[in-house]
């Protein structure tokens, strides 16, 4: 009887084991679980470390401006030269083009965002191995109407844009690019790339996969608030993070009106931006598909919305010709400008300040940071 009672109790302990077990094993797993959904439906950080490759003429000063003011607002370190706009354009960049007192001491910098020639192994150099990697595209015809008016490349070969395009076909690569980096397939050129009449339609193709490696995201000038949407959504940002106004926009009365058979020369001579752009177009029409369309057409409406609120209290102003007040003078009289009164609100000052005069702006503010640090 003893010995029955006592085996008795044993199993009752050992039952009790295994429910105090069981219990401890469903309780770890419904917190791991918890902390599981947690960390998944909780917001991640935004990005701050991103290579913007900034391409001639496909709104990318506008885009510029954007990081040029987040990076200022979250005290970020950007790639800068020592004056002007360019690291090395039209060479291929080096990491040794950025001067040394803007340069942080760990040797990388969170935005790269000026002009510069893609050069990767070189580029990564002064960057996060996390950076995220982003561009922009314009079609090409109507990227190099703008080039050949904007930069007077007129001037340089002494012929108008239709006499230009009348030379024999491809003889304009054989020409030395005005100053020494404007021509065809400017795109490519951006990316580093040489292009010459001869390169074949393999050689292109080998070029835009390897872009599309490279690049987290390729935005489309013309489609440049759906590409914001998108690029919100990758670098995790805020909406007033990604307001900007369009700069160096021509004005209407500059802009050349081209006939179909002009515009199809140009399309034919610029034919590796052509396969580069319409890779990259489809890329985009896929993005939003995926996103969405008429979650891109909501939320494309909010941008517009808070873009037009901060105009307003900005109480900014669109000017054409030359401003009354030269911080706001454009490096070209052929584009729009803005201003504003207020001068003391920093977000409204950045907003409306020319890309030179922003570069200033944020290089002083740099080079002070970096001797306090």
């Amino acid at each position: 009887m003893g010995h029955s009672l006592q085996k008795k109790l044993q199993l009752n302990k050992f039952l009790l084991v295994l429910v105090l077990v069981g219990f401890a094993l469903i309780t770890t797993y419904s917190f791991l679980l918890h902390e599981n959904v947690t960390t998944e439906a909780s917001p991640s950080s935004p990005v701050q470390h991103i290579m913007f490759l900034k391409t001639h003429k496909c709104a990318s000063s506008s885009v510029q401006n954007m990081f040029l003011r987040y990076a200022y607002n979250h005290n970020l370190t950007l790639a800068l030269p020592a004056s002007l706009n360019y690291l090395g354009n039209p060479l291929l960049f080096q990491s040794g083009f950025i001067p040394k007192p803007l340069l942080p001491s760990k040797g990388v910098v969170d935005i790269f965002a000026v002009h510069s020639r893609l050069n990767l192994p070189e580029h990564r150099k002064v960057l996060h191995p996390d950076s995220v990697f982003i561009t922009v595209v314009r079609d090409p015809v109507n990227l190099f109407e703008s080039l050949y008016n904007y930069f007077y490349l007129k001037y340089y070969y002494d012929l108008t844009l239709a006499q230009y395009m009348e030379l024999p076909f491809g003889s304009q690569f054989d020409m030395y690019r005005a100053a020494e980096k404007f021509g065809p397939d400017m795109m490519l050129f951006d990316l580093g790339y040489t292009v010459k009449a001869n390169t074949t339609d393999r050689e292109f193709t080998e070029i835009i996969n390897e872009v599309d490696k490279i690049f987290d995201l390729v935005m489309i000038a013309e489609r440049i608030d759906e590409s914001l949407i998108l690029m919100k959504k990758l670098l995790n940002w805020e909406y007033e993070d990604i307001v900007f106004y369009n700069k160096n926009a021509r004005r209407r009365s500059y802009k050349q009106k081209l006939t179909q058979k002009l515009r199809e020369k140009i399309r034919k001579l610029n034919k590796g931006d052509q396969l580069l752009y319409d890779h990259f177009l489809l890329r985009h029409e896929e993005a939003v598909r995926n996103y969405g369309t008429e979650k891109m057409a909501e939320e494309v409406e909010l941008l517009r919305v808070a873009r037009d609120d901060i105009f307003g209290q900005c109480k900014m102003k669109k000017f054409e010709g030359r401003p009354p007040n030269k911080i706001f003078q454009e490096y070209s009289i052929l584009v729009e400008t803005f201003t504003i009164e207020d001068l003391t609100d920093e977000n409204c000052l950045m907003l409306s300040l020319p890309e030179l005069q922003l570069l200033d702006f944020v290089r002083a503010y740099q080079t002070k940071m970096l001797k306090n640090t």
